[in-house]
């Protein structure tokens, strides 16, 4: 698996992968159609959505193959930096859940053209455009951080695998059944095309340890790389072209900022779901921090253009822009030092974080009749 992008990135190269979606889980998505019709293959497309888990007894035996077939991780998947990133994430995760909020999804949310597709797909689960629509969206994809980053993700069951393919099936999905009136496929490329996934790919990885540099916490290069590549299994598993699967940190901080400079624009989707998302946070932290400041983390951690374009202005309160991600770098800072001198001292660096996990767990998805769920290996590392 090779992958040198600063040769390769293009725009010809980049544009060429808008056009590209997933053809082998298309294909799947498309035999359900002609085999059982439309009415079925929107009754898959809800039963994927509702349920957790991978529902394979409710599953055609069309898509059983088809997981059966893709779940398998990558034989060039390498154990030891499975281990160390998994590690990495039982150190940090409660902060990684944070930097999905205020980093990674705000870095996605920025992307005009492929933030329609968000927009769209609250249409083909028939909810109504509301809050309560990506408020679910937000919580997914917290949830699938969760779950695909456990220490069990490519054990037993492999639920890491199995949410992995999952989120495939549901794209392919979505493409299929997105009305040709509501997609420009000319001006925005393919639905959940190949430049969005790797995008979304190098959010979920290089911006995550990025973030814990940005806070002055400690972070090997051996980690930031073993890291990226747990993520890249999962892209693999995702359908993403190997061609946008960097080996490298630093090469894949450069796909996600060439992408981002292609990408990145002011549009009414991304203010609309900002606006979603800094509400969401704010309603699941009754207290503390965070209540009243995720516009200034999300300004700090993604850069004030960014944010900008997203509608993220500094007004009130002005001096917590320099005055949170300050105190935050001393907090953190003072917790890693701590933590190395005395063992029984919960971390500095991990409160305002599991404030979040914590009130996290205590949503209630009324579509999937489900909480929010901590899987257990990390609830004893975290709370225990």
């Amino acid at each position: 698996m090779k992958a040198q992008f600063n040769h390769t990135l293009s725009d010809l190269f980049l544009d060429q992968k808008r056009l590209k979606a997933d053809p082998e889980a298309d294909l799947v998505i498309q035999k359900l159609v002609d085999k059982h019709g439309t009415p079925e293959a929107r009754r898959i497309f809800d039963t994927l959505i509702r349920e957790v888990e991978m529902p394979m007894d409710k599953l055609p035996q069309i898509i059983q193959q088809f997981v059966r077939q893709q779940n398998s991780i990558p034989g060039w998947a390498n154990p030891q930096k499975i281990a160390l990133a998994q590690q990495l994430f039982i150190d940090h995760g409660p902060k990684f859940l944070m930097f999905l909020y205020f980093k990674s999804l705000p870095l996605l949310y920025s992307m005009k053209n492929g933030v329609k597709v968000l927009i769209e797909t609250g249409r083909l689960a028939h909810d109504p455009k509301s809050e309560m629509v990506f408020s679910r969206r937000i919580a997914e994809t917290g949830q699938f951080l969760l779950e695909v980053m456990a220490p069990e993700g490519f054990k037993g069951n492999k639920p890491a695998v199995f949410a992995a393919l999952k989120i495939r099936l549901i794209h392919a999905a979505i493409r299929h059944f997105i009305p040709t009136e509501y997609w420009n496929e000319q001006e925005s490329g393919k639905p959940i095309n190949q430049e969005d996934l790797a995008a979304t790919l190098m959010t979920f990885s290089v911006a995550m340890t990025e973030g814990l540099k940005q806070f002055n916490l400690t972070v090997s290069k051996a980690e930031e790389d073993a890291y990226l590549h747990y993520w890249l299994i999962i892209g693999s598993l995702m359908g993403i072209d190997e061609d946008l699967l960097p080996q490298k940190a630093e090469d894949g901080l450069y796909l996600l900022d060439t992408i981002l400079s292609r990408q990145s624009a002011h549009s009414e989707e991304g203010v609309l779901l900002t606006k979603a998302l800094t509400t969401f946070v704010s309603n699941r932290v009754e207290s503390g921090i965070l209540k009243t400041s995720p516009h200034v983390m999300i300004r700090f951690l993604t850069g004030k253009q960014i944010a900008g374009r997203l509608g993220v202005k500094r007004k009130r309160f002005w001096w917590l822009h320099w005055l949170l991600p300050a105190f935050l770098k001393i907090w953190f800072g003072i917790g890693e030092r701590l933590e190395d001198r005395v063992k029984s001292f919960e971390y500095f660096s991990d409160q305002a974080s599991k404030l979040l996990v914590r009130n996290m767990v205590k949503y209630f998805d009324s579509y999937k009749q489900r909480y929010f769920h901590l899987p257990d290996s990390l609830r004893r590392k975290w709370f225990q």
